[in-house]
């Protein structure tokens, strides 16, 4: 069913320091000032005061259009937009209209280590001020009245090599699955026709894949830690593996105050020279503190996202014990607090900031950390933790890693050619609790994206603005670049004292990250599965009982208007554009009306006419899972074909692990072509065996090359002929045991 176009309103705008409500802030250091914008402070009943009162909607309509219209002026430090919305929110039938609103804002670049230590302080002193103030406030709401607490939101060595590149033109192939073309993502498997590079256990495997019929074992190089993905250029393999702090430094970092041992990860980048004939060898090894979120490569440029878990200096957030005393209790936390303000002012940088390294003549060697290069958001904003960017060039290694760090951790990243953006969830310790005692909706989630220009200087991201959004980031799909326009969608989970709802936005923000236009407070009860934008057009597909695709048109950002709804049941996890974007090949989850999930399912949607998009073909595959369900680089769409993972279950209790060929036809729909079986490949294998965390008996991803498909999985690889499936080869891949009895949990 195709729903009509839905009613919109554009957004107003009003200049923050007009609405921002500043009170007192107590225990600062630098005598009389504010609380940071967009906060309030509980009050004694644990009451949550909203930080602005807003004009009515009519009257932000009115002055939107009184200052240009769909000209908007920015005000060069913060503002704040109202984005407006004709739903009611869909589960409080009583409740006022929940306004989502969106804030930008320049973060504060420290001017020297002396001014960065001071920020942190502050920074963490509201946290601790935050976290101790919600405890307090749930406290007291629990001992007063009960409650309706929101459900939440789901949260996605052999042989010698082959010599056989003449440096004539390499066999034709395909490449790994990346939303922006030109802009490559790492992976688990890389190929450049001739080879193939695959990550197997703790090694890096180079197989001679060309001519498929005399494939072979080339080479192997051992990688430090448990490797996660790679990216490949004709004369590097970059490498990103994870492994324990105590295994770079020697030293097991302490969990807390009581003495505890804790697992502290870090992140190394092994850069390796590599030209086809030989085996690679090792040319930079970068470590970083912290967990590998995500990397882009553009030509030469190397860009790698991490983030940083940290509590400051062993600071304690609940008390040591617990008693039904409701005013002992509330004395435990103020005495906690006061504890937590002197481990903060005692503390020094080194308390604070993650470590790096760099391995230099075989040495470790730790890199100073560039006190300027550190962005500070409003205090108590965001998450525990840093964003670092660490860029560097491969044809200028001896320059080192340039660095870029945020307080607040990140879990998204998107890059256009231009701009690499991290987004990450608000610190919003106190939204829940204050959702208790509110008769008016709450949102308890909300987004920091930080946007960076990398085109005007590529070996060294530069930061630019950021933006809050209500609600959280589905994933990197969920973000789009077009023209210097962010586009973007958003679940948001509304609770008030008496109920709770789920809501979907879509936001575009102009270069600076201003607020330009929204369409706001789509499919009420359902969140957002899976997204995609192509050119002028956004699709979004939301999910609870059906499965509505969204259709946008985003031709004017300050207008972003809803075409069309198409429901259908089930859902889609991920959208893929072929034939020039007129269609969109998609991987979900069948269903019926009723909102029961069935087996996997390819659809593919008819998008030609934005206000009439139609579901064309439809292939429900058997009972089982694909990785590429929730990875897109497992899917591979290469000549009209697509490979696809696949591992399914039989009654007898065993397992088959396969890679399924698929023709893609508009006019004649989706057929199976074959299926490659990998089960052989793990027989004597046992379950209770220690292998290296993520091995499994899964085929991992699908490549061509020229008229064969190679399917990689941990047992090994297979060669079939696309023509008739008929099997070339196979190189079986021994499994990579851990010696460490702690290595099956690396």
């Amino acid at each position: 069913m195709v729903r009509p176009q839905r009613t919109h309103v554009t957004a107003g705008y009003t200049p923050l320091g007009e609405t921002a409500c500043a009170s007192r802030w107590p225990n600062s250091d630098h005598g009389a000032s504010t609380r940071p914008r967009g906060f309030a402070v509980l009050d004694e009943w644990g009451r949550w005061p909203a930080p602005c009162s807003y004009p009515s909607a009519s009257r932000r309509r009115s002055d939107a259009l009184a200052h240009g219209g769909d000209t908007m002026k920015t005000p060069i430090r913060f503002l704040a937009l109202s984005f407006l919305t004709a739903t009611a929110l869909g589960g409080c039938a009583d409740s006022p209209d929940y306004v989502p609103q969106v804030t930008t804002a320049t973060l504060t670049k420290a001017e020297s280590c002396d001014h960065l230590l001071d920020l942190l302080r502050q920074d963490a002193t509201m946290k601790v001020d935050m976290m101790i103030d919600a405890q307090i406030a749930y406290l007291k709401a629990m001992n007063d009245r009960d409650f309706v607490a929101s459900p939440g939101v789901q949260e996605d060595a052999g042989g010698g090599m082959n010599t056989g590149d003449d440096g004539a033109a390499p066999p034709e192939h395909s490449e790994t699955n990346v939303q922006v073309e030109g802009v490559d993502e790492a992976d688990i498997v890389k190929t450049d026709g001739n080879y193939l590079y695959v990550l197997q256990g703790t090694q890096l495997v180079v197989v001679n894949a060309y001519p498929a019929e005399t494939m072979s074992m080339g080479s192997s190089v051992a990688i430090e830690g448990h490797p996660l993905e790679m990216f490949l250029t004709d004369e590097h393999i970059v490498v990103f593996s994870s492994l324990p702090m105590e295994m770079v430094t020697g030293e097991q970092p302490v969990y807390d105050d009581y003495g505890y041992d804790g697992y502290q990860p870090m992140t190394k980048v092994t850069v390796l020279a590599h030209d086809g004939g030989n085996t690679p060898s090792t040319v930079q090894e970068y470590y970083f503190e912290g967990q590998y979120t995500s990397s882009r490569r553009i030509d030469s440029q190397v860009r790698t996202v991490l983030s940083s878990y940290f509590y400051a200096p062993f600071l304690r957030l609940w008390p040591h014990k617990w008693t039904e005393d409701e005013g002992e209790m509330i004395g435990l936390y103020e005495t906690l607090r006061l504890e937590n303000y002197s481990a903060i002012a005692a503390a020094d940088l080194d308390d604070f900031l993650p470590d790096r390294y760099v391995r230099q003549g075989g040495e470790l060697v730790e890199v100073a950390p560039s006190c300027t290069d550190f962005y500070v958001p409003t205090f108590g904003s965001t998450a525990w933790g840093y964003t670092d960017v660490a860029a560097f060039d491969l044809n200028a290694l001896d320059a080192g890693a340039k660095t870029t760090s945020i307080v607040g951790m990140s879990d998204t990243v998107y890059s256009s050619h231009d701009a690499l953006y991290v987004a990450g969830h608000g610190f919003n310790e106190t939204a829940f609790t204050a959702s208790l005692t509110s008769s008016e909706p709450v949102s308890t989630s909300y987004t920091h994206i930080h946007k960076f220009d990398i085109a005007t200087d590529p070996a060294t991201p530069t930061y630019v603005a950021s933006a809050s959004v209500p609600g959280y980031i589905h994933d990197q799909f969920s973000l789009d670049e077009k023209d210097g326009v962010l586009r973007m969608t958003t679940t948001d989970t509304l609770v008030s004292e008496q109920d709770w709802d789920i809501q979907n936005h879509l936001f575009t923000l102009g270069p600076q990250m201003e607020p330009l236009g929204a369409v706001t407070g789509l499919a009420p009860g359902e969140q957002v599965f899976s997204a995609r934008f192509v050119g002028d057009r956004g699709y979004v597909v939301t999910f609870r009982q059906v499965d509505p695709l969204f259709v946008f048109d985003l031709s004017i950002p300050t207008k972003p208007l809803e075409m069309a709804e198409l429901e259908i049941p089930g859902f889609s996890n991920y959208m893929h554009p072929i034939e020039g974007g007129d269609f969109l090949l998609t991987l979900g989850q069948d269903g019926d009306e009723f909102g029961a999930v069935g087996a996997p399912a390819l659809q593919m949607f008819d998008v030609r006419d934005a206000k009439a998009p139609k579901l064309v073909h439809k292939l429900v595959l058997d009972e089982g899972w694909t990785e590429a369900q929730y990875n897109h680089k497992a899917f591979t769409f290469y000549q009209d074909m697509l490979a696809l993972p696949f591992t399914s279950w039989e009654y007898s209790g065993g397992y088959e692990s396969r890679l399924d060929l698929f023709d893609v036809d508009v006019e004649t729909g989706i057929t199976l072509r074959g299926s490659v079986d990998h089960t052989s490949l793990f027989d004597g294998m046992e379950i209770d065996d220690c292998y290296y965390y993520g091995w499994g008996i899964d085929v991992r991803r699908g490549v061509f090359i020229e008229d064969h498909v190679y399917s990689i999985s941990n047992g090994g690889i297979i060669v079939s002929n696309v023509d008739d499936m008929s099997l070339v080869s196979t190189l079986p891949m021994p499994a990579d045991y851990s010696d460490d009895p702690y290595g099956c949990y690396y």
